[in-house]
């Protein structure tokens, strides 16, 4: 609503004056609202001026007592539903992966969801974001209100708490009773990182993360390797695609190349998306840059393996029809291990046993 104040500039304009014709304009404007229309502005200018504090000790006391209660509620609806709010839009997956005829390795990955950093000023929320609008659309819920809470949840301390604790204990069950030799990880903030770090020094794994996002209002985006056994070499692979930047840990056990990875997803809303980053075509690139980069060894004798597994954001079936038609130059095979079903909240299409964009590829 337009201001009823009258500046002091406009009211000094005298008549003949070049400002005396706004200011006919502003009084005929004023004169002209109704009461209604009246009462609604002066009620909204008092209202901000109560809010500001100060008008009414009384008034003061009370709110401050209510905004009080208000946040101990919060906190203990956060702390009832921290296991709840705590979980990633992604499932865990764990698979075993054949090497040659006699050796074969168990790969876990998960992709964890970045939470917000502990005590931020001003927290990245990109991670949980679209999980947050998951819900509250599961939930008819979509004013602006009801984000707000639950990103507050979200950027709580119990909650982040609870999903650092996920993590951990995911990789530590994967290890030490999931018969897993490795554990990949995406979407590690930070944090996180310093945490797994912690507890790979407690039970002698190894541990090898790739270089955070440089933006740093954005989300940290790592992707981790976690091992029972020392590497014998670790690095990092970038991928680009358009404008976003992604980096993969990369570590190897003798001629065993393991890549952690998480596809950039791109969204075209104008649908016109190139055809060599569509339709599987950029995953099937990716693998023929993985393997020009990791599959050779120096020792002629040697048979190199890569495998790479993680959060693709494409239906991982789709990609192994176009990779098995054409593989990568020089690799004699290539090989899809993933669930048989959706590994995210997200539906990629109809058919539930098509929709995995969680899994592993070994090329050999």
């Amino acid at each position: 609503m337009k201001s009823n104040v009258i500046p002091d500039q406009l009211l000094k304009a005298e008549p003949g004056s070049r400002l005396y014709p706004s200011l006919v304009k502003k009084v005929e404007s004023i004169c002209s609202r109704d009461l209604a229309e009246l009462e609604k502005h002066e009620t909204e200018r008092f209202r901000v001026h109560v809010l500001k504090g100060n008008a009414d000790k009384a008034l003061d006391t009370q709110r401050s007592a209510l905004a009080t209660t208000l946040s101990n509620r919060k906190q203990q609806l956060f702390t009832k539903y921290a296991k709840e709010f705590s979980h990633s839009d992604h499932l865990q997956v764990q698979e075993c992966m054949q090497i040659g005829e006699e050796v074969s390795t168990v790969t876990c990955s998960w992709n964890v969801l970045e939470f917000p950093a502990l005590g931020a000023k001003k927290p990245v929320v990109d991670g949980v974001r679209p999980v947050c609008d998951a819900i509250l659309n599961a939930l008819a819920r979509k004013s602006s209100e009801c984000m707000q809470l639950l990103l507050e949840a979200m950027c709580s301390e119990v909650v982040i708490h609870n999903h650092t604790e996920r993590v951990l204990s995911f990789i530590e069950d994967s290890l030490k009773n999931r018969s897993a030799d490795v554990v990949l990880l995406q979407e590690v903030g930070e944090q996180v990182q310093d945490h797994i770090l912690d507890m790979c020094m407690r039970f002698g794994w190894a541990a090898h993360f790739s270089t955070k996002n440089d933006d740093a209002a954005k989300c940290d985006a790592i992707t981790a390797i976690v091992a029972k056994n020392a590497f014998d070499e670790v690095t990092e692979i970038e991928v680009q695609r358009q404008k976003k930047v992604r980096r993969f840990a990369a570590a190897r056990h003798g001629t065993t190349w393991v890549v952690s990875c998480h596809l950039p997803l791109v969204n075209d809303p104008k649908g016109k998306q190139d055809q060599s980053d569509a339709n599987g075509n950029f995953e099937n690139l990716f693998l023929q840059q993985l393997w020009s980069r990791f599959g050779h060894t120096h020792d002629a004798g040697a048979k190199t393996v890569v495998i790479v597994g993680g959060d693709w954001n494409h239906p991982v079936r789709d990609i192994i029809d176009l990779a098995s038609a054409s593989p990568p130059e020089g690799c004699a095979s290539v090989c899809l291990r993933a669930p048989q079903c959706a590994t995210t909240l997200c539906d990629f299409c109809s058919d539930s046993t098509k929709c995995a964009i969680d899994g592993f590829f070994c090329l050999q």
